[in-house]
């Protein structure tokens, strides 16, 4: 606690400087080098990369790098044709050192702060020593504003989703608009392809039936996000009522303890220990999508599957929505959204009405629509 309030009055003493240091007002047309600074969880690295990729194909011969966690983010990225430079942050490797250290080396002459803004990313920027950082405006916690730290940012004047936020810092660099899609984001190569055709056929599941890809759950440090884990088995039992569907349920590493929830039947098959690009694979060969407000989710929506995402807590629809061929159920309760004010179950007052409210047949009858 004593840390918390030393580390927020050194932010708000150098917030304040802000206005006397002389740094620049404007990026530099064309630059030769930049920097996309992410480092956030797998479905914010996808809202970022419909941007990063126009961006490249706009001004290609600019040296684009992009900084990401190694939570599954850099296995989906690394390969990617629009990025010469991608560069992994483990977590062993300390909150600012090594990301520092990467940009210093990296010596990028632009710095773009990724959606969603944070205090972290604005002192690694500034400790960077790179002169030209832009960002969007944020609520970062108890701070007002933390793009203090930017010489440039963008002002939030309405909600708008984080991939348009991104879209408008790319779109300021260039000068120019841009048009961007979930169009080749996401492509599994064929061995992947092949470990998924595989895990089908070893369960019996063709063409003919229709498969639902269910992501049950967050992580442990997002559980306020999580859709009671007993509504998705009232669910899964409602759907496999029809013999033609099929399920696929997919967990993390820190979502094992799920599969005592999970209704036993050989129409349900549980996905785990899957590599992030092997996962991809698989839910390109769903026809539908469930998931909580989770990565995931935002993958299934870049794939350009109908895509459903119970959306509760601290989630804001209209910022974070499955962009792409997505929909959301959202009870929109006066304490919604309660990011910035609540980080764990415990701390909710209203015993996450917003998502236990959420009945299964509400979410049976949205699939069953979406499919037809």
């Amino acid at each position: 606690m004593r840390f918390d309030i030393f580390f927020r009055t050194i932010y708000g003493i150098i917030s304040k400087l802000h206005h006397v240091i002389a740094w620049p007002k404007q990026m530099p047309a064309k630059p030769k080098s930049i920097a996309f600074i992410g480092m956030d969880g797998i479905g914010n690295t996808l809202m970022s990369l419909p941007a990063i990729k126009e961006f490249k194909r706009k001004s290609p011969k600019t040296h684009v790098t992009l900084m990401v966690l190694d939570n599954g983010s850099f296995e989906l990225i690394k390969d990617a044709t629009y990025i010469d430079k991608a560069i992994k942050i483990k977590k062993g490797d300390g909150r600012f050192i090594r990301p520092i250290r990467a940009l210093r080396h990296a010596k990028p002459e632009v710095i773009v702060f990724l959606q969603p803004t944070s205090i972290r990313k604005s002192i690694i920027g500034l400790l960077s020593g790179v002169k030209n950082r832009i960002c969007y405006q944020e609520i970062c916690g108890k701070i007002r504003n933390c793009s203090y730290l930017c010489n440039l940012s963008l002002p939030n004047t309405t909600t708008k989703h984080d991939i348009e936020k991104n879209q408008e810092l790319v779109e300021y660099l260039l000068e120019n608009k841009i048009e961007i899609s979930n169009k080749s984001l996401i492509e599994p190569k064929k061995e992947e392809i092949n470990f998924a055709k595989q895990v089908l056929k070893k369960n019996r599941i063709s063409k003919k039936d229709t498969i639902l890809g269910i992501h049950p759950g967050c992580g442990r440090k997002l559980a306020i996000k999580e859709w009671p884990i007993q509504h998705f088995s009232t669910l899964m039992r409602l759907v496999i009522k029809n013999k033609k569907w099929k399920i696929l349920v997919f967990l993390g590493p820190d979502e094992i303890e799920k599969t005592k929830e999970i209704p036993k039947n050989k129409n349900i098959v549980v996905i785990k220990k899957t590599t992030i690009n092997q996962t991809a694979a698989l839910i390109n060969q769903c026809n539908l999508f469930l998931s909580n407000d989770s990565g995931l989710g935002h993958m299934a929506s870049f794939l350009g599957l109908p895509t459903l995402v119970i959306m509760g807590g601290p989630g804001d629809p209209k910022e974070i929505r499955p962009y792409f061929n997505g929909k959301v159920i959202f009870k929109d309760l006066k304490c919604q959204p309660c990011q910035n004010k609540i980080r764990t179950i415990e701390e909710c007052k209203n015993k996450r009405r917003c998502l236990t409210e959420i009945k299964p047949d509400e979410v049976y009858k949205k699939l069953l629509s979406m499919k037809n």
